[in-house]
Formats: C-alpha cells, sequence, structure tokens
C-alpha cells in the first residue's frame, strides 16, 4: 500500500491573509483554516471514516469526531522491520511485511502532509505571530500544524468590536453589476458567517435595500 502526499494541493499557494504584513485576526484567519482543510482533505487517509483524507492534521480531534462520527488516530511509527513470530510460514511473512509497509505508508504520509501544511502557514503568516511555537533551536519541527493553527486562533482569533463595525460595514457594501448575482449573497454568507450574532433575516434585508 502506498500513500504519498500529492505534488500539487488544491490550494498550492495560500491566499495572503488581509491583514498581512501586520497581524492575523478573526476574518484574516477564516480563508487560511478553510484553504488548509481543503488541501488536507486533498490527502488520502485509510484512517477515520475514510472519505475525509488527512483533515484530522488541521482541525481538533472533537471536531473530526463530531463531523464523521469516528475518531482519526495519529499513524504510529512501525519501526524500520515488521515484526515476524518464530517458524512463521510463508503466508505469515507476506502478511506480516505487507501490515508493516501499510503502517510505513501511512505514518509517512501523515508526517509529510503535516510539514507540508506547516510550510504554506510560515509563507502566508510571519513566524513572529506563532510565540514560543517556533523554538530558538529546533524551529517548527516539534509542533504541528494543528497547534500553530490554534495559537492563531487563541492568541488573534477573538472578535473584537472593530472587527465587528468592518464586518457590517462590508455587508452593506454596494453590489458590482458587473458581476454576477451570486457574489453577492455569498458576501452576505460570508459576513453572517463571520458573525454568528447576526440573524438571518438582517441578511435578507441588506441584500434587499443594495438591490434597491
Amino acid at each position: 500500500m502506498k500513500l504519498t502526499a500529492p505534488t500539487e494541493f488544491p490550494h498550492p499557494e495560500l491566499t495572503a491573509l488581509a491583514t498581512h504584513p501586520d497581524k492575523p485576526n478573526h476574518g484574516s484567519l477564516i480563508r487560511l483554516h478553510k484553504e488548509l482543510n481543503a488541501n488536507a482533505s486533498s490527502v488520502h487517509s485509510p484512517g477515520g471514516d475514510g472519505t475525509r483524507g488527512h483533515l484530522a492534521l488541521t482541525i481538533s480531534a472533537a471536531a473530526y469526531l463530531a463531523l464523521t462520527g469516528v475518531p482519526h488516530a495519529i499513524p504510529a511509527y512501525p519501526g524500520a522491520n515488521p515484526i515476524i513470530p518464530d517458524n512463521p510460514t510463508q503466508h505469515i511473512i507476506t502478511e506480516a511485511n505487507r501490515v508493516h509497509a501499510a503502517a510505513q505508508a501511512s505514518h509517512s504520509t501523515w508526517h509529510t502532509t503535516g510539514n507540508s501544511l506547516k510550510q504554506q502557514l510560515l509563507k502566508v503568516i510571519d513566524p513572529i505571530y506563532f510565540g514560543n511555537l517556533d523554538d530558538p533551536v529546533h524551529g517548527f519541527s516539534n509542533s504541528s500544524v494543528l497547534q500553530m493553527l490554534d495559537h492563531l486562533d487563541t492568541t488573534y482569533g477573538t472578535i473584537n468590536p472593530d472587527d465587528l463595525i468592518a464586518n457590517e460595514e462590508e455587508m452593506a457594501l454596494p453590489w458590482d453589476v458587473s458581476t454576477p448575482i451570486e457574489s453577492l449573497w455569498r458576501r452576505i454568507e460570508k459576513c453572517t458567517q463571520f458573525d454568528p450574532t447576526i440573524p438571518a433575516a438582517k441578511g435578507v434585508r441588506v441584500a434587499a435595500t443594495i438591490l434597491e
């Protein structure tokens, strides 16, 4: 069984944060999460429910379980060689080699994919915003991409009053009639997702006002 990270993710390069090069905020992290989730999901994994790829690299174990109904364990390193019992038959040897190769592939792909996602993350966010996760000797080698995302969310992802005002202003912007009407619906949807306290009815009213 051979698993390998793709040569190209759905998002080969993450979209630069709207706040770059300044510190990230709740709004600028939304697309970042979406693109990293898509990239992680694109790499097949036999773990979890078998359909979400390596999404467990970029969302919490609790979120993955809530989404799929089954956990996704981190593949353990199976060692350099298969474990073969004494006096094995050829069938036992073949099966032990197969199981070991599959375990090695799962372990390798998990870490290769995780490292690729970390490199993508570091291209769009300055290392200074990761605090002590950037070890003075080992850099980010001891930190997972999920730990880095959790740090960003905890440190910079809180919605502040200025974010709410900017979101309201963006939602009320005029619609560019040279673009599809779907672009307006998507903007309203994005703004209501940004601030879950906005009632759905308000989004409808804003859209109606823009179209008057």
